[in-house]
């Protein structure tokens, strides 16, 4: 039975003191999952601490939390009772929830967008080797079109087209 209640586990519970004073904890139903309240108190019957284990309790009004609970056998004036300390990780864990779901959106958008880059920019029909258009010409003047060429979109098979004839008609790969 709780005979000594902290006001921080006051506020978290959401009871007065006169309501906890003299009940159980598990009379009273605070403990979500009843099985955690046995195994605490099996592990402080046999003189182990219990540190940082998660536990959920209900709150008065019947909100679950979520607790890091720590406890120990303490003496006080003869009797035994448990001292337990509780941190409350509910909103930790909420954000963090939160925080993992945004990261999978982000993940996915990224994701997509990568698919519409490689679908719409690097996966395009292969294209043949340009074959040289004839032979002789003016080197210069075909080394004087490709500024020209490069400078306009969606030229690359002219620019491809352009490189052998060059090369044909004797310009120099420099």
């Amino acid at each position: 039975k709780n005979t000594k209640v902290g006001l921080e586990t006051l506020d978290l519970i959401g009871y007065d003191r006169d309501e906890l004073l003299g009940q159980s904890a598990l009379t009273l139903g605070i403990w979500a999952k009843p099985a955690q309240r046995s195994a605490m108190i099996a592990e402080l019957r046999q003189g182990n601490r219990v540190a940082h284990t998660p536990i959920v309790l209900t709150t008065k009004t019947r909100e679950s939390r979520n607790v890091l609970l720590s406890a120990q056998i303490a003496d006080n004036d003869g009797g035994d009772y448990v001292l337990a300390y509780l941190i409350d990780i509910t909103e930790q864990q909420r954000q963090a929830h939160a925080l993992a779901q945004r990261e999978a959106q982000l993940r996915a958008v990224f994701d997509a967008a990568m698919s519409v880059y490689l679908d719409r920019f690097l996966t395009v029909p292969a294209a043949r080797l340009p074959e040289p258009g004839g032979t002789g010409g003016d080197p210069e003047g075909l080394l004087s079109e490709l500024p020209m060429l490069l400078d306009r979109q969606q030229q690359v098979n002219e620019t491809g087209e352009l490189v052998p004839r060059y090369l044909a008609a004797g310009g120099q790969p420099e």
